[in-house]
């Protein structure tokens, strides 16, 4: 992968999820990442599994209480090509360090400034706030048919804004090319979890209230007990479903309800040779996997574990850990890489999701 970003300098004045997945993806592709990280600060400061997202970066401890240390940060910034920060809106003015007045100082700056509700709104927010005040709560609601709503197993509003902010961060780094200046790009929460929503929203603000139906992709159970997304769309991926699952009668015969029909087809026949079937033909599909085993199974040296919940038992029928990581897909794509990491070996790290060849 070409490193297009080498020589980019990042100033990376981010903390929790969305700040740092931004500045990861722009290490990623060779961009220089400074992260300054506040003196007093506190372990509960630093981003959830800060070892996927500090990876590739260098790192400086700042009190930027002090005048020496705010002159430490000001000048990077000066030097800076790229600063992105998710504090508070409107905190960092106080310190000089907002984008008004380090663009005077270096008008090619790009500053990215990510918060909950928009740089012009002080309000704060985590995703999780996201996730309930643009409806991705109910969605997951209407969609399983549960009693209440329910939190996502993953932090969706924070890993879309972080990918966001780092779409917006290129954008205006080729508008630099053109003009000679950097901007503001301006990124929220909600405004990334809206745009997620798109689907749903178009519906929404278009059609008359109470017409929309949800939509779920079917999955199958396989007769050894694996679970598989098949959907069938159009006509010609029911023919290429009806001839690997063993019914080439039916190619050109989609009938009414074809999900029933691939639901019953799949559970006469064992996983591996649904995928054998499938790939022969070309169709779509995708196999159950759990993840969880191949995060821990993978590392040299195993990281410590925090004190939390405990981990829920594994699926043994959910596809293992050397089929996830170690798939030809994985390999291909290099979706993980080994990085260097203090008081480890190597530390196997989920790569980004940006590749330039």
């Amino acid at each position: 992968m070409r490193r297009i970003l080498q020589g980019i300098l990042v100033i990376d004045l981010t903390h929790l999820v969305a700040g740092p997945v931004c500045t990861r993806m722009l290490a990623d592709l060779g961009a220089d990442v400074i992260t300054i990280h506040r003196i007093p600060g506190s372990r509960a400061e630093r981003p959830p599994r800060v070892e996927q997202t500090a990876a590739g970066k260098r790192s400086l401890a700042v009190d930027l209480r002090h005048p020496r240390g705010l002159e430490i940060v000001h000048a990077l910034a000066r030097e800076a090509d790229i600063l992105v920060e998710n504090q508070r809106p409107g905190s960092l003015g106080v310190l000089g360090l907002d984008y008004a007045t380090l663009s005077k100082e270096n008008p090619r700056l790009v500053y990215a400034a990510i918060s909950g509700f928009g740089a012009s709104n002080s309000r704060t927010a985590f995703g999780a706030t996201a996730h309930a005040e643009a409806g991705f709560l109910w969605l997951q609601q209407q969609a399983t048919g549960a009693a209440e709503p329910f939190a996502p197993g993953l932090q969706v509003a924070d890993l879309i804004t972080g990918m966001n902010a780092f779409s917006g961060i290129l954008a205006a780094l080729y508008d630099r090319e053109r003009t000679g200046r950097g901007q503001l790009v301006d990124v929220s929460l909600m405004d990334s979890q809206f745009a997620m929503l798109s689907e749903i929203a178009g519906h929404h603000l278009n059609a008359p209230p109470g017409t929309w139906n949800v939509f779920r992709h079917p999955i199958h159970r396989s007769r050894d007990g694996r679970h598989f997304t098949i959907n069938v769309a159009w006509p010609h991926n029911w023919a290429r479903l009806a001839r690997a699952l063993g019914h080439p009668e039916m190619q050109d015969n989609r009938p009414e309800a074809p999900d029933t029909y691939i639901g019953r087809w799949v559970a006469e026949l064992d996983a591996d040779d649904i995928a054998r079937r499938l790939d022969s033909e070309r169709a779509p599909y995708g196999m159950s996997c759990n993840t969880s085993s191949a995060t821990r199974s993978s590392s040299p040296r195993r990281m410590p574990r925090r004190p939390g919940r405990p981990v829920a038992p594994e699926n043994p029928r959910a596809m293992s850990s050397s089929r996830c990581w170690a798939s030809p897909q994985a390999k291909c794509r290099n979706s993980s890489r080994v990085v260097p990491w203090p008081r480890l070996d190597a530390l196997h790290s989920a790569s980004s999701s940006a590749f330039v060849w």
